[in-house]
């Protein structure tokens, strides 16, 4: 039975007197439309729910330093920033075919690993193949297949020699400074007020990865600061009297100074906290677990995932609809 119309005293224009009736009736009127537009949601949703893939694995990829210890989680956090980062930039070359997550861990040491696939054993395949591609398992390999075992890379000592050496060059630096300023130790004598003065205990640097030892704890930090400070004085004070000298001087002077600051960051280098041990990280697979899951939890999701859209659809297109339907007579007889 047709919605009874009224009009209305101002505009004159029919409206429905009950929406909620009217909306029936369309609902109705669409009801062969409505049920073509669910079958083939369903219809995709099966699909989808077959084409899922039934195998799940998890895997946990540990990271490994002999010379860190776990209690650096600060430490651990960057390393596993930066495994995780790798590990997807890995994992693209398997997309779309394997869907791969790689997650966080409680313990920073620790990176997780969700694979969903078809065919067995294809998940612990690919986490080999991601774990062997990071560029810290080939730099593992290449530091075991070049050293003895036992053995540590001679670079990555302490350094007693290179110690010296910098002890050295810069007895040379103040030699060199006392000949072309020679008040340039009281000069610089006097009190430096910038941070680096005031040494605040048990303070670490977080830079790439690694837990850097405080400048102003590296032993002779404080003499090669006064020094390098003492060789910038001279350069700004080329134009007076007292410090005026040849250029073959002033080029002597700055490359001892280049030679000190290389011997000085090498020392720091062999005195920070963990750079000893940045080439000798290794990631290995902690554990692997496949699991097949339950395929009625994808074929309820799809389904209803599918049902929802189709009557979506039929809810929002019936009203246009059903309205052209019972206004086409007018409109085409206005345009004639």
């Amino acid at each position: 039975m047709p919605a009874q119309l009224t009009e209305t005293e101002d505009s004159g224009s029919e409206l429905p007197d009950d929406a909620l009736l009217w909306y029936a009736q369309a609902l109705w009127a669409a009801r062969w439309f409505g049920l073509c537009c669910v079958v083939l949601g369903l219809a995709a949703g099966a699909v989808a729910a077959w084409r899922e893939p039934g195998l799940r694995t998890v895997a946990l990829v540990r990271g490994e330093n002999p010379a860190v210890g776990y209690m650096h989680r600060n430490y651990w956090d960057g390393v596993s920033r930066t495994i995780q980062s790798q590990l997807k930039v890995a994992a693209e070359a398997f997309r779309p075919a394997v869907d791969i997550a790689v997650k966080s861990e409680a313990d920073p040491w620790l990176v997780r690993i969700e694979l969903r696939h078809v065919t067995s054993g294809e998940g612990r395949r690919i986490i080999e193949q991601l774990t062997a591609t990071l560029p810290c398992m080939a730099r593992s390999a290449s530091v075991t297949d070049t050293q003895p075992a036992g053995t540590v890379p001679t670079d990555r000592q302490p350094g007693v020699e290179r110690e010296i050496q910098l002890i050295e060059a810069m007895d040379q630096l103040q030699r060199q400074l006392s000949v072309m300023w020679p008040e340039w130790d009281q000069v610089m004598q006097a009190p430096v007020q910038d941070s680096l003065t005031h040494p605040l205990p048990n303070r670490v640097f977080f830079n790439e990865g690694m837990l850097r030892l405080p400048f102003e704890d590296v032993p002779h930090a404080e003499r090669f600061r006064r020094l390098t400070r003492a060789v910038g004085q001279v350069s700004l004070r080329s134009d007076t009297a007292t410090a005026t000298q040849s250029n073959e001087s002033r080029r002597q002077l700055t490359g001892l100074q280049q030679q000190v600051t290389r011997l000085f960051l090498l020392h720091w280098a062999a005195h920070d906290v963990f750079s000893a041990a940045a080439d000798s990280h290794s990631v290995v697979i902690d554990s692997v677990h496949e699991a097949s899951e339950p395929p009625v939890r994808y074929w309820l999701k799809y389904l209803f995932a599918g049902g929802t859209v189709s009557l979506g659809v039929v809810f929002v297109l019936v009203v246009p609809w059903y309205w052209l339907r019972q206004n086409w007579n007018r409109i085409t007889a206005a345009g004639d």
